[in-house]
C-alpha cells in the first residue's frame, strides 16, 4: 500500500494563490451580469447531509446571510440527514441543474465511497462542479471519562468490541473507527444510522456507545462544557489547532509501519474536507458567480473572525485545488490497494 502512505496533507502540498476563476474562460460582461442577474430576488439552498445543530449545520449556516449580501438572494440552509450525507448528494445529481442548490458535501467521505464503490452511491465526484473548500480539520477519538477507554492503553487492552456509533460506514466518524480499529488490531463494532455527530455524542453520554470519532472544532465545544467526555487522541501526525493539549495517536504509543500506514492514509483523506458542490451540468457562467460569490465570502476577515469566534474555523481552498487534490487522492491508489480498503470499509466491523 505503498501510494497510501504517500497521501501527504493537503496544506503542505498546495498553494493558495489561485483564483477561484482561474480554471474558466473568462465571461464577458455581458454574460457576467446576466449570470449574477439570474440570482436575484431568488432562493438559493445550500444542502446538508447531516440534521441541524451539527458541525455541517452550523458552518452552513455561517455562510447563508454574507452569501444573500453577495448574489442579492435567499439563502437558506436545507437539511436531508441520512447515510452520511452521501444520500443527500446523491439527490443534489438528480435535482435540476439551474444552479440554485448547492451542497456542504463531506467530501473525504464522499472520495471514500467512490474509492470503495460503496452500493447504491450514483457519483462521480469528476462529474460535480466543485466550488471551493470551505473547511478541513483533524479527527479525533473521543470516549466517556469515566469507561475503560479514557486513555489509549484502554483501547490496546480491550478483550470485548468497543462500540463505535456513526451515521454510516462512510461518513467521517463510521471509517475513520474502523481504520482506527484495524490499525490498532483492536476488536470493535460499529453501530450506525445516527443522524448526526451530535447524535452519536449523546448515545455516547447515555452509554449506548464506547466511543466516537468527530472533528476538532465538535471535540472542543464538547470538552469545554462537558467533563463525561475524554478527547483521548488525534488521529493524525500533526496535532489539531483547536486542541493543543491533545495528543496525536502517533505520541501516545509506538505504531508499526502497518499501523502507521493506515492512520496516516485516512489523516491525508481529511485534507479534502468540507466542500461546495453543485449538480453537474449547471451552467458556466451560473457557476462562476456562484464560484466568485462563495471565494469573497470565505475569504472575507469579518466572516473568518466570526468563525474562529464560534469554533467554524475556515480553510478555503479554490475550485481547482480542491479537484486537484481529489483527482490525486483517488487516482493514486493501486486496484489491489481499493480491494484492501473497499473490504475494510464495507465488512470490516
Amino acid at each position: 500500500m505503498d501510494a497510501i502512505g504517500s497521501v501527504r496533507r493537503f496544506g503542505r502540498t498546495v498553494a493558495w494563490v489561485g483564483l477561484a476563476l482561474a480554471a474558466l474562460s473568462p465571461l464577458s460582461p455581458a454574460q457576467a451580469a446576466d449570470a449574477a442577474d439570474f440570482f436575484k430576488g431568488k432562493t438559493v439552498r445550500i444542502v446538508v447531509g447531516y440534521s441541524p445543530g451539527g458541525g455541517y449545520d452550523a458552518l452552513a449556516r455561517l455562510l447563508t446571510h454574507p452569501l444573500e449580501k453577495r448574489l442579492g438572494a435567499t439563502v437558506i440552509v436545507e437539511n436531508k440527514p441520512g447515510a452520511g450525507g452521501l444520500g443527500a448528494l446523491n439527490s443534489l445529481i438528480r435535482d435540476n441543474p439551474d444552479g440554485l442548490r448547492t451542497m456542504l458535501l463531506n467530501g473525504e467521505g464522499a472520495a471514500l465511497a467512490q474509492i470503495v464503490d460503496l452500493p447504491g452511491m450514483r457519483f462521480d465526484l469528476a462529474t460535480l462542479g466543485i466550488l471551493a473548500r470551505v473547511s478541513y480539520e483533524n479527527r479525533i477519538l473521543l470516549a466517556g471519562a469515566k469507561t475503560p477507554f479514557h486513555s489509549i492503553d484502554g483501547f490496546a487492552k480491550a478483550t470485548s468490541p468497543v462500540v463505535f456509533g456513526s451515521g454510516g460506514r462512510i461518513d467521517g466518524m463510521g471509517d475513520m473507527a474502523q481504520i482506527f480499529c484495524r490499525a490498532m488490531k483492536i476488536p470493535c463494532k460499529l453501530v450506525i444510522g445516527y443522524p448526526g455527530s451530535n447524535d452519536v455524542t449523546m448515545a455516547l453520554r447515555r452509554g449506548e456507545v464506547n466511543a466516537q470519532v468527530t472533528s476538532e472544532s465538535q471535540t472542543a465545544m464538547m470538552v469545554r462544557s462537558d467533563n463525561d467526555i475524554v478527547a483521548v487522541a488525534v488521529l493524525s501526525p500533526n496535532r489539531a489547532p483547536m486542541l493543543p493539549k491533545t495528543p496525536t495517536i502517533f505520541e501516545l504509543t509506538k505504531l508499526s509501519p502497518e499501523q502507521s500506514k493506515w492512520i496516516r492514509f485516512r489523516a491525508g483523506i481529511s485534507d479534502i474536507g468540507r466542500v461546495l458542490v453543485l449538480p453537474p451540468k449547471v451552467p458556466a457562467e451560473r457557476a462562476q458567480v456562484l464560484e466568485a460569490a462563495f471565494r469573497s465570502v470565505l475569504t472575507d476577515p469579518a466572516v473568518i473572525a466570526e468563525g474562529e469566534r464560534t469554533n467554524r474555523p475556515l480553510n478555503f481552498a479554490s475550485a481547482g485545488d480542491t479537484r486537484a487534490v481529489i483527482k490525486r487522492i483517488i487516482s493514486d491508489l493501486t486496484p489491489d490497494e481499493r480491494k484492501e480498503i473497499k473490504e475494510l470499509i464495507l465488512h470490516g466491523y
